[in-house]
Formats: structure tokens, sequence, C-alpha cells
């Protein structure tokens, strides 16, 4: 009976074997699982599936014995020996590599997006892909390089800060797009505001720094002030000015474009303190 378990397990080496040589590339990684780490796990899963039936074909002397089993244990040590080789490989590089998480930590929060003039969250994704890998490289009980474990631990605090400029990232988006093009002269001082407000983060502060609370707490007040500011100033248009001019008998709608354009010229150079 052991011996002809012994062909299957021929049989199952020789399977996994072409499936490692087809898939070793590309392998079927676990859902959710960072690559480096899902590539481990997928080659121990590989590793297991050979290992149980040859301990228990071990403590059967007259099967490990037999001529047939001769080839059988070269197959399984050849094996072996390649995923295990092929874990290590991946592991070290890994654990080389994931120390450049510090530079996308010393980045500036936000970036100008080169396409469309908008400030953007500057958060590269190996950030929390090195995090993601570090905790599975913790539970498959692999050694982690100390910047990584330090990143770990700050896992609460980065997502913290990233959610919360992400938000204001986006408040700003929504105001700007909110702004009626009549009003957009008259809104230069707000926006200048605005785009003070979000110099540091353009420019200073980074993920690593103490002051993104700081950052974010005065960079939402001004965006609330800004975010009121649109809202009286559409609501003059849509309930006040655009319903007294059809009755208004000394304004036509060409001179009231040209009111808006004289507007725009008003405004063209900013206003910089109540002196101007």
């Amino acid at each position: 009976m052991y011996l002809e378990l012994a062909n299957l397990f021929q049989e199952e080496i020789e399977s996994l074997r072409d499936n490692y040589n087809e898939f070793r590339q590309n392998p079927q990684i676990c859902r959710n699982m960072p690559p480096v780490s899902g590539r481990i796990k997928w080659i121990r899963q590989y590793y297991k599936r050979i290992e149980e039936p040859m301990n228990i074909l071990k403590e059967k002397a007259s099967v490990i014995a037999a001529p047939k089993m001769r080839r059988v244990i070269r197959m399984y040590n050849a094996l072996t020996t390649v995923f295990v080789e092929y874990e290590v490989l991946y592991h070290k590089a890994w654990y080389r590599n994931v120390v450049q998480v510090k530079t996308f930590l010393t980045l500036p929060l936000l970036a100008m997006n080169p396409r469309t003039g908008r400030i953007m969250i500057n958060f590269d994704p190996y950030i929390m892909e090195a995090i993601q890998e570090t905790e599975c490289m913790w539970k498959l009980g692999l050694s982690v390089p100390n910047v990584a474990q330090i990143i770990t631990f700050s896992k609460k605090k980065i997502m913290t800060d990233y959610e919360n400029v992400r938000s204001l990232v986006k408040m700003n988006d929504n105001i700007r797009l909110s702004i009626p093009s009549l009003f957009i002269p008259m809104m230069k001082p707000v926006l200048m505001k605005l785009d003070k407000a979000f110099q540091p983060g353009l420019s200073t502060i980074t993920w690593t720094s103490m002051e993104i609370p700081k950052f974010c707490e005065n960079l939402e007040e001004v965006l609330d002030d800004a975010k009121d500011f649109v809202k009286e100033a559409s609501g003059l248009v849509c309930y006040r000015l655009v319903a007294w001019l059809p009755r208004s008998p000394d304004l036509t709608s060409l001179e009231f474009l040209l009111w808006g354009n004289v507007g725009m010229l008003v405004y063209a150079t900013p206003v910089n303190d109540e002196k101007n």
C-alpha cells in the first residue's frame, strides 16, 4: 500500500514541479495580500504539500529503502531546495529594498498636478504596501528591518493624517469648482488666502512632521471661510441680482455684461490688504 502511495507522491511532486515552473513569475497570490509576502505564502503552501506526505513515508523504513523511492527522494530534495531558495530570495530582496519607504515619507504632503494645476495629495502607495508587507512578514515569522517596524507602529497616525489631508484637498476642489465664473475676480483675495494656507503642505510639512494636525486645523478654518463666502456670493446672484435685473428700467443685459467685465478689470490687480 505504501508503495502505491509512493507512486502517487511522485506524481504529486512532478505536478508541483510543473506548476511551479509555470507560475513562479506570476503566482496565484491570496486576495488582499501584498506581492512579496503573498509569494512567500504561495511557495510555503507548495512546500507543505510535499513535506507532510514525506514525513509519513519516513516512518516506514521499508518504503524509504525501496529502490523506487530513491528517485522520489532525489526529486523531493531538489524541489524543497528550490522552494526554500525562492522564499529566501524574495524575503532578502524585500528586506533590502523596503528601507526606501523613508524617502516617500519625507516628501511634502501635497503637490501640484502638472496637467490640471490643482493641488493633490502626495502620498505614495508604496507606504501602505510596505506596512502591509511588514504585518504579513511578522505573521510568517520572518525578520523585518527597523525602519519598516517603526513605520508600521505608526500606521494609525499615518492613516489618520492621510484621511484628514485627503478630505481637505477634496473640499478645496469642491469650493473652487462651485465659484461662479462671474465672481472669480472678486474671489481673488479669498483664493490667495487659500493658496497661502496650502503652501506649508506643498513645501515644508512632510508625512513625518508633527505639525500635520495644526496644519490641517488652520487649513480647515480657511476653507470654511471660503466656503461661506462662495455660498453668500452665489446667493447674491440667485436671489437678489438676477431677480432684480428683469424689473430694472435702466440696466440692460448688455450693460450687465459690461459691468461684469469692468469688475474683472478692477480685480485684475490682487488685493493684499485693506488699503488696496
